[in-house]
């Protein structure tokens, strides 16, 4: 690349508006590219008039971004125009019938679904009896720790239970049962 010399002048303004990043011709508010300048040079011939360094300034400039649209926009904005363009009734009557169609599809909503009333209803009875089944468990186990320390610690306990459940005696011990019991 030719190096730029140190004399001011050398510079036509155009290419001095390029440097600073902005176009001669256009507002300075403005951003261009450099090719919408300087269409009759060759690339070669662009970059040989540049100073050094005044590359970086020229990779950065914006692009324009192509918006993407829906391919049902077209449709949308038919029916919108169409619409527009009818009389006043039948303009009520479309709105008519969209609050039917979303009302419709609001109560459809409310009976079927992960979140329908009927769902949320079972399900809140289903909890109901599950903390009734914890209940329960929860006081069977704490009989079954109390049980466990009394045989662990109480000798009378230990004996009332084989001779209630297992009809043991002691030695030398007779046992008297009435027929009514």
């Amino acid at each position: 690349m030719a190096e730029a010399p140190a004399t001011a002048g050398f510079w036509p303004t155009r290419f001095a508006s390029i440097q600073r990043g902005r176009c001669g011709h256009l507002p300075p508010t403005r951003i261009c590219r450099p090719r919408t300048i300087l269409q009759g040079l060759s690339q070669s011939a662009f970059f040989s008039l540049l100073p050094t360094g005044c590359w970086d300034l020229l990779t950065f400039m914006p692009r324009r971004v192509k918006q993407s649209r829906s391919f049902l926009a077209p449709l949308a904005e038919n029916f919108v125009r169409r619409l527009a363009s009818t009389d006043k009734r039948l303009r009520r009557k479309v709105v008519r019938y969209g609050f039917w169609a979303l009302g419709l599809l609001f109560c459809y909503s409310l009976m079927v679904g992960t979140y329908s009333l009927p769902r949320i209803a079972r399900l809140e009875l289903e909890r109901r009896a599950l903390i009734e089944v914890n209940k329960q468990l929860t006081i069977e186990l704490i009989d079954a720790a109390r049980i466990r320390e009394m045989l662990k610690s109480d000798p009378s306990y230990i004996e009332q239970i084989a001779r209630t459940r297992y009809r043991m005696v002691r030695p030398n011990e007779t046992i008297y049962r009435y027929r009514g019991q």
